[in-house]
């Protein structure tokens, strides 16, 4: 489950369950949520880590943790209010629990849900460890850099140090249209100019 987050400060802004983000801009911040589910007979510990791809090539690779020039994401610190007299905003949380009453993927049946975390800095995330036939909600938050490309679609998926988790669905995030550009009054378009060329001398000596 993908949401928006509007502004500095605002509240997260959830889409229906495997929707994706087809309109994300350059310098926005989007929460990614994911189902964990384990099937199985036994435990199993894992450290969940976000990973991305542009969509047709091969091969993931890990969200980092800060802004890396080339790369189009990074997992991203939230703002939330302040709380002060004069308002304002300030850094949220590296990381928060999510309780299981505040699930938002939906029931796994009668499996047992076990409670979630949200990371807002560390990729791979703090280990946890589901029992037999048990589930839980891993999100995310992520921001687009000045490197995703407008109009390319991104996908995004939760991994154990490069194996997908089962019960795990890829995320799908797509760039809109670049901004207009908007002339403030007096301004004119420029025309592209080739790059100065090195000055060369007259070889006369001074």
């Amino acid at each position: 489950m993908l949401a928006r987050i509007e502004g500095s400060g605002g509240a997260a802004q959830y889409l229906a369950v495997d929707a994706p983000i087809t309109d994300v801009s350059q310098f926005q911040s989007v929460r990614m949520r994911f189902t964990m589910h384990n099937a199985g007979t036994s435990a199993i510990t894992a450290a969940p880590q976000l990973e991305y791809r542009l969509r047709g090539t091969t091969g993931y690779t890990s969200v980092p943790e800060s802004l890396l020039k080339g790369i189009p994401f990074s997992v991203d610190r939230e703002w939330v209010p302040s709380g002060g007299a004069a308002g304002g905003t300030k850094q949220g949380p590296l990381g928060e629990d999510i309780a299981v009453d505040e699930f938002l993927t939906g029931s796994q049946g009668d499996s047992l849900a076990m409670v979630g975390h949200h990371s807002m800095g560390a990729n791979p995330d703090r280990s946890l460890t589901l029992p037999s036939d048990s589930y839980t909600e891993q999100e995310f938050t992520v921001l687009v850099t000045a490197d995703a490309k407008y109009l390319n679609t991104y996908e995004f998926r939760v991994t154990n140090g490069r194996i997908m988790l089962a019960g795990t669905q890829v995320a799908t995030v797509r760039l809109g249209a670049p901004p207009t550009l908007k002339l403030s009054p007096g301004q004119h378009k420029g025309v592209a100019v080739r790059a100065p060329q090195p000055a060369r001398g007259n070889d006369v000596a001074k």
